[in-house]
């Protein structure tokens, strides 16, 4: 029988943040960084361009274009980008205090397409369950999700909302459309994850440009500014024409060498009317962001859903383009507009809950972005207090494993630590000089800590040691050539050190006593 007390947890992740692969295996053909990128790079297929969707599209019975399969699915939640927040999630549920459900979907596909397999698989699952729904989304997820919270508020506990995008379109991925999915130093390319030929296919990107009706923020929806610094309106750039991103040499218009056929932009135009289709259903209302016309039910439907939203107003974040009509140009390299925000959305949007509903606004760590920030020690806290009730067993047990990751995490940060100091000392100094630091560091430490009322036999361990250091030092030194020369001399040096201090061997002391003191010891009887 199902715990009632158990949470039954949903994560949606966000843009980029889900696995892909062939529904027939292999390690072609996938989406699992940094792994399939070195794949990608080894086959020739610089910035996974083997993840290309088709380019053909068929009508159905709706009458709109659908794009044809590639035989790519989503299969699970990238780990290079979220590990700490899914090894928490996964040692919540392995200790059954939560059921774990992760949802994920293809980015690359339209959103059309994605949310409303998010919106049935969310249904199968609650269907399937007596317990209400505790969402858990991050960026697009919520997008995505939003559509379903709408229409069944009665599913849903709570949602935490990590720096999601619900309301407000954003032209920042215009960038990606011309340069890729790319680490730019100035405008020059560093690593490129995706190309700008696979982006081109993917609907799902072209989402996020406003259409005309939905509620702006500043500016009236449009995302670009004139030289003056006055705002375009959207009928003047209309993103989900293909004549704008001709005119202004967007996306292929871009980095195409040959002319842009007239297959490729008619898919370019297919992409535009899907995302079209999908902005208009969910975003256009009449009023503003806070208008009950955003919610499927009257509002006191939604009374208990107790929504947090988790994110970051500490950095400049992009808000709108330059672009000069007159001479068709803009650089969307760099942004004409900043605002607060986490570094990919600007604060009023992950801050922003449709249809006026309530929400507790909670601050990331310091210094985290709109990627890193699903990574927070603080988030995990969050999630715990949203689970459990205070005092329960499930939370405690809960704080005993958020410890434990914390220790680990720790541990691991020391371990990294020192392995880049000695990695510096190696390269600077060659492995004499890690021998050298490694023999000094201990000893010199357990010296100065030596209390001659408490242990006066470790006199003879320190001054003993210090002897012997000392000793092959100098006659390194003054014979470098000779020990160059011998082989495994180092390593055998190692643990020459070792022997000499380890608590169980004590060598310092043997060395004292088999070899010092009788040397002492001869001298005084001849001196007598």
């Amino acid at each position: 029988m199902t715990d009632p007390t158990k949470p039954l947890v949903i994560f949606v992740p966000g843009l980029y943040a889900s696995t892909l692969a062939p529904a027939e295996g292999g390690l072609k053909r996938t989406w699992n960084p940094p792994l399939s990128g070195f794949l990608s790079l080894a086959q020739g297929k610089l910035g996974h361009s083997d993840l290309k969707l088709p380019t053909s599209w068929t009508k159905n019975e709706e009458g709109d274009f659908v794009q044809d399969e590639d035989g790519i699915r989503a299969n699970g939640c990238l780990r290079m980008v979220q590990n700490k927040l899914l090894v928490f999630l996964e040692a919540l549920h392995k200790n059954s205090l939560i059921d774990l459900h992760k949802v994920v979907w293809d980015w690359r596909r339209s959103f059309e397409e994605s949310e409303a397999k998010i919106a049935e698989e969310i249904a199968l699952i609650y269907n399937n369950d007596s317990r209400k729904i505790s969402l858990l989304t991050h960026g697009s997820g919520a997008m995505l999700s939003w559509p379903t919270v709408s229409r069944n508020p009665e599913w849903f506990s709570s949602w935490v909302n990590i720096s999601g995008m619900v309301l407000y379109g954003n032209s920042k991925y215009l960038k990606e459309f011309n340069h890729g999915l790319t680490q730019m130093v100035g405008k020059k390319p560093l690593i490129k994850a995706l190309s700008e030929e696979a982006i081109f296919t993917f609907p799902g990107l072209y989402s996020y440009f406003p259409v005309k009706g939905e509620p702006g923020i500043e500016n009236g929806g449009s995302n670009f500014v004139k030289p003056d610094g006055s705002y375009y309106t959207l009928d003047e750039i209309d993103l989900h024409s293909v004549s704008t991103w001709e005119k202004l040499s967007l996306g292929i218009f871009a980095w195409k060498e040959d002319t842009v056929t007239e297959e490729e932009k008619d898919h370019l135009q297919h992409c535009l009317d899907a995302a079209k289709r999908f902005r208009q259903q969910y975003f256009v209302r009449e009023g503003g962001p806070q208008h009950a016309s955003f919610l499927n039910k009257d509002k006191t439907a939604y009374d208990h859903l107790k929504i947090t939203c988790y994110g970051n107003d500490k950095f400049r974040t992009h808000s709108a383009f330059e672009v000069d009509l007159e001479e068709k140009l803009i650089d969307v390299s760099k942004s004409r507009v900043t605002c607060a925000g986490d570094k990919s959305l600007p604060s009023t949007t992950w801050q922003t809950i449709p249809g006026g509903l309530n929400s507790e606004i909670v601050m990331s760590e310091k210094r985290s972005t709109h990627v890193t920030m699903v990574n927070d020690a603080k988030l995990r806290y969050l999630l715990m207090d949203s689970f459990f009730e205070e005092g329960s067993d499930k939370k405690i047990l809960c704080a005993e494993i958020l410890q434990r990751m914390e220790d680990d995490n720790y541990q691991a940060k020391l371990v990294a630590a020192v392995f880049l100091i000695f990695s510096f000392i190696l390269g600077y100094g060659g492995l004499k000089l890690v021998i050298d630091v490694v023999g000094f560091l201990y000893p010199a430490y357990m010296t100065l800590h030596y209390d001659p009322e408490a242990s006066p036999q470790d006199a003879v361990q320190w001054l003993t040691y210090w002897i012997v250091y000392q000793t092959l030092y100098i006659t390194e030194g003054l014979f470098p050539f000779i020990f160059k020369n011998i082989p495994y001399y180092f390593s055998a040096k190692m643990g020459v050190y070792l022997w000499l201090v380890h608590p169980d061997t004590n060598g310092a002391r043997v060395v004292f006593n088999q070899l010092i003191r009788p040397t002492l010891e001869k001298r005084r009887k001849k001196e007598e």
